[in-house]
């Protein structure tokens, strides 16, 4: 135990080095751009817990954050085989259309069924996709960036084609399908307030939990992107096949040596990496929009491109990319926050961030490197 603390201690000082670097550099800016530095976070801070504010930021934080997780997750996965998933647009929009399409025709069945059906679409939808390029990676020797990059865009055709073809919802004019029955919502985590009018048909399922107001919408997909994260940290680290991807990305010629299969687990590894991309949906089809819109998705799978740094942020790690995905959804809704800076600055600070991470993790990793030869 002392020595996992000691080792977690030590993987954070980079990136906490990093954040406050940033930090300091987006005070700079604001200071360069005309604005008084102390004065703009005073006024975030008194936006942020004014009355009911801090139940709306913690909200709001959380719901920018669970697409992260997947996304992030999804990088992690491949980075560990030695890939580079750039596909997860691609996967979030099969994962998702496939989603709204298991939740609009099992719409009669109940939410037992109903959920774990459309939970599964949407898994499934992303690990063909990645399996994809995953395939031609192995068999072929394609490079995976340049085929993922192909899918984002053959993703966008198919699903757009489907959307305002086939499955195109009779009402409204943009591609979307009809919407998914009420057993296939995700609840959400707000609690209806004691003065509130009675729920109509229409209305979101409430957990009921008191935690948070009810026109945000974080659902229950926060908890399954959690449950992903524990489930990739015990795949990763206490599983045989785990070892064996991690033993791919660290040195496949030493892996194929031991008797590993380079080529199947470059294969699994791009198809988990898409499964967790496709599980984002859960949160935008089930806990958000209620059926699958073009627009809505090719703009929500754009998470997955933030995903590659906040894969980076938490160095690859489930446990550091939850608390990633946190802190870049925190930065999300600072920037909503910020009523008298450019919005910008929020853009800034992230790219920032990112560049100070890689480059801190390098440089801590050629100290540790030359302090262990010297020891």
């Amino acid at each position: 135990m002392i020595r996992f603390l000691k080792d977690a201690l030590v993987r954070s000082i980079a990136p906490a080095l990093a954040l406050g670097a940033a930090a300091l550099l987006g005070l700079l800016i604001v200071a360069v751009v005309g604005h008084n530095p102390f004065a703009v976070v005073r006024n975030l801070l008194s936006a942020a817990t004014q009355a009911h504010g801090l139940r709306d930021d913690i909200a709001y934080v959380l719901l920018y954050a669970t697409p992260l997780i997947f996304t992030g997750l999804s990088v992690a996965v491949a980075f560990r085989a030695g890939l580079f998933n750039i596909g997860g647009m691609g996967q979030i929009m099969v994962g998702s259309i496939l989603c709204g399409w298991a939740g609009w025709k099992l719409a009669a069945l109940p939410a037992i069924l109903a959920i774990p059906a459309c939970i599964a679409l949407a898994a499934l939808g992303g690990a063909l996709w990645g399996a994809i390029a995953g395939a031609l990676k192995a068999w072929r020797g394609s490079h995976e960036v340049i085929i993922t990059i192909m899918l984002n865009f053959c993703a966008i055709a198919v699903t757009d084609s489907l959307a305002n073809g086939t499955w195109k919802a009779k009402e409204g004019m943009t591609p979307q399908l009809p919407a998914i029955g009420q057993s296939a919502r995700l609840p959400r985590l707000g609690a209806r307030a004691a003065d509130a009018p009675p729920p109509e048909a229409g209305d979101p399922p409430l957990m009921g939990i008191g935690l948070f107001p009810k026109h945000v919408q974080v659902n229950a997909s926060l908890f399954l992107a959690l449950l992903a994260a524990a489930g990739m940290h015990v795949f990763l680290f206490r599983t045989v096949r785990g070892y064996e991807l991690r033993a791919v990305g660290h040195n496949p010629e030493a892996a194929r040596a031991a008797g590993i299969s380079v080529k199947r687990v470059t294969i699994t590894a791009m198809a988990i990496s898409g499964a967790l991309a496709g599980l984002a949906a859960t949160d935008l089809v089930m806990g958000t929009k209620y059926n699958y819109r073009q627009d809505d998705a090719m703009s929500y799978a754009r998470a997955a491109f933030i995903g590659i740094a906040v894969s980076l942020m938490g160095q690859n790690h489930p446990g550091g990319i939850i608390l990633a995905a946190l802190l870049f959804g925190a930065m999300e809704r600072m920037g909503l926050l910020l009523n008298d800076v450019p919005k910008d600055i929020v853009l800034i600070l992230q790219a920032a961030v990112i560049l100070f991470v890689i480059c801190g993790n390098e440089l801590f990793s050629r100290m540790l490197a030359r302090k262990a030869a010297t020891t």
